[in-house]
């Protein structure tokens, strides 16, 4: 069995229990707080709109100035109808957030802190690539994107000088994409991945205590004794997961030759990074493993040593890129100017 199938069968019961689980809180937590609806009428209303993303981060924070209840009312105008039955017009594919609000400007300046301007560019110039990369992601990796298109309800593209993309369960089902760079069509492909990626695996993992046989906060680098390392072993393993899916959608797209000739280097580019932090965290976690994963999350961190073996093999003159100059996040402009194809 394909490391992607393998993945795709052993999460997606997870996925799909966590979501369950997620709008039964959501739920509970709209019939505790939205008196102005009776539990009745909140009880019949169809599941999409308790995955609301800011619905979901008003009801979880405390002493919040914003009005749950209008913003169902802007989001979702079939509530205000007397019908028993409540139908929301369908969904097929992720709203790109063009306007801001203050529900969601407020939330990306607390990840982000005060450490430079953000703005939020007009959403037109990036659309051709990003539809691209959405239609290439379909065809060359359909249950990916049936899960990218079922957990990503919206996209918000933002600058800032020199934050990452993110994406957080304070505003689940919601991505941040800083558009700063040069934003090619392999740029969304890699992000919506990355992103989308936790997003997914948040749902799938809601559960955290299911895959780790020690408090899943426990910090990685007091395990393996690299005290630099200051990320969960939660974390950790977010990270192996989207540095899967960005690495195996990307072989998926050049494999099926989706991808624009121009771009051929900045693929090479992008695979060598991702593929150099991929093989450090496998090597990182890989003694310690039995010390730190529960039968389950062995079974994930396996799967994702099986690609990393594979492209060993199969990838040998990743090795040879030139990745100096790299932060945290891959710089096509200082990668051609290191190398030449």
């Amino acid at each position: 069995m394909d490391t992607n199938l393998e993945l795709n069968e052993f999460l997606s019961q997870k996925k799909i229990a966590g979501k369950k689980e997620l709008i039964q809180t959501m739920r509970f937590l709209s019939q505790e707080h939205l008196t102005e609806f009776s539990e009745e009428k909140i009880a019949s209303w169809p599941d999409e709109i308790f995955l609301e993303p800011r619905l979901f981060s008003l009801l979880m924070q405390e002493n919040n100035h914003h009005s749950p209840t209008q913003l169902l009312l802007d989001r979702f105008p079939e509530l205000r109808s007397n019908n028993q039955q409540i139908v929301l017009s369908s969904r097929t594919e992720i709203d790109i957030v063009k306007f801001p609000d203050q529900i969601v400007s407020d939330f990306l300046k607390e990840q982000i802190g005060n450490s430079g301007i953000i703005t939020y560019p007009k959403s037109q110039p990036y659309l051709n690539n990003l539809s691209t990369a959405l239609k290439i992601i379909h065809d060359c990796n359909i249950k990916f994107y049936t899960q990218l298109i079922d957990c990503v309800k919206s996209v918000v593209l933002f600058e800032h000088p020199h934050a990452n993309s993110l994406a957080a369960l304070g505003l689940h089902g919601m991505i941040f994409l800083n558009v700063r760079w040069p934003t090619s069509i392999l740029f969304f492909i890699d992000a919506f991945a990355h992103q989308g990626g936790h997003v997914i695996l948040n749902e799938a993992t809601l559960n955290r205590e299911d895959f780790f046989i020690i408090d899943p906060d426990t910090l990685l680098g007091t395990v393996v004794n690299q005290q630099n390392d200051r990320r969960s072993v939660y974390e950790a393993l977010h990270g192996l997961y989207t540095e899967y899916q960005v690495i195996e959608n990307l072989l998926l797209a050049e494999e099926k030759s989706l991808l624009p000739e121009n771009e051929r280097a900045e693929l090479i580019g992008r695979l060598a990074y991702i593929n150099k932090r991929f093989q450090k965290d496998i090597l990182k976690i890989d003694s310690e493993k039995n010390n730190i994963f529960s039968e389950e999350g062995l079974t994930l961190f396996n799967i994702f040593k099986k690609l990393c073996d594979q492209l060993i093999n199969q990838k040998p003159e990743l090795a040879k890129v030139d990745l100096s100059g790299q932060l945290n996040e891959f710089d096509v402009t200082e990668f051609m100017k290191k190398n030449t194809f």
